[in-house]
């Protein structure tokens, strides 16, 4: 049985909405600064991660998705949940409208994005939308910034 035969279709629809939240930790393709004194260096290794996050997402490499997340994250098992059946059932495309760096102090920074997701195929249980999301990165054991957290903000659903 395959795993998108494996869900109900509530259960597809509320992992539809997750991964809307979820992937607007993902990604973003352009950055400015507010603020905060760091280098342009520190901002581009961001930037360089979020972007792997999304072409990872895009592409459903769940491991490669998952290698993005930051080790200490509280929600890894739970991404990596919600990924896996997400992945097998929508084929999705991603577009950041507006990405900043908020500040980066130590080992932690903080990132703002304005997101929009889109299926690929007409899919019911799967609406586009734009978000926008505050996320945490920090550094990880390997030397990368990696995403820690996501806080999320108002949904819009797109006709």
């Amino acid at each position: 049985m395959s795993l998108s035969n494996q869900f109900s279709s509530p259960m597809v629809r509320f992992t539809a909405i997750f991964l809307a939240l979820l992937i607007a930790s993902i990604a973003c393709s352009s950055s400015s600064s507010s603020g905060s004194d760091f280098s342009e260096e520190e901002a581009a290794k961001i930037y360089q991660m979020i972007e792997y996050n999304l072409t990872t997402a895009e592409d459903e490499h769940l491991e490669g998705y998952m290698w993005s997340l930051h080790e200490d994250s509280p929600a890894r098992g739970t991404t990596e949940d919600a990924m896996s059946i997400a992945m097998a059932n929508f084929d999705l495309s991603y577009e950041i409208l507006e990405w900043e760096v908020l500040s980066i102090d130590g080992d932690t920074a903080r990132i703002r994005v304005v997101q929009i997701t889109r299926t690929k195929r007409p899919n019911a249980n799967f609406r586009d939308n734009k978000l926008e999301a505050i996320h945490t990165l920090k550094i990880s054991e390997d030397g990368n910034w990696k995403i820690y957290s996501s806080d999320m903000g108002d949904i819009e659903y797109l006709e």
